[in-house]
């Protein structure tokens, strides 16, 4: 044991775990009746059931919106997930597929593409590319439009 003094726990008043009663207030009204806990009186209870009642309606208004709003944003979001959009050349010699960031997710080539020259090839598959981004922007427009409709306070 350390030296330097005596390190005994000492038990609060009461006893070990006793608990400390509340006095004032509370108990008083109680016993009269005049206020809370007691059955007499009840000055303003009915007030009180009334705004409880009107409070329980507004939050579960509250709630169901919440879960309806969320309910919008995971469909919406599933379906920008969604978005795929696949477009050939006009010769169909090149094949490209995006996601619906705009990602280069299939590029599909057919000898005859292979055949010409490779600035050239390129820029076709850019060109295919670039009209392949534009329907994935035109989805994800009116997904989003949905979206905003949909979610809109009202």
């Amino acid at each position: 044991m350390p030296s330097g003094g005596d390190h005994r726990r000492v038990a609060p008043p009461g006893g070990v775990g006793a608990r400390r009663r509340r006095c004032g207030r509370g108990a008083r009204h109680a016993a009269t009746g005049t206020g809370r806990g007691g059955r007499g009186g009840g000055r303003g209870r009915g007030r009180h059931l009334a705004a409880e009642g009107v409070m329980n309606a507004e939050m579960d208004r509250i709630e169901a919106r919440a879960h309806e709003q969320l309910r919008v944003l995971r469909r919406a979001s599933t379906e920008l997930d969604e978005v795929r959009v696949a477009v050939s050349s006009p010769d169909g010699a090149i094949r490209v597929e995006l996601d619906g960031v705009c990602a280069l997710v299939g590029l599909t080539l057919t000898p005859a593409a292979c055949a010409s020259d490779g600035a050239v090839l390129g820029r076709r598959i850019v060109d295919v590319c670039a009209v392949a981004a534009r329907e994935v922007q035109a989805r994800r427009a009116a997904v989003m439009e949905r979206f905003h409709a949909e979610f809109a306070p009202g």
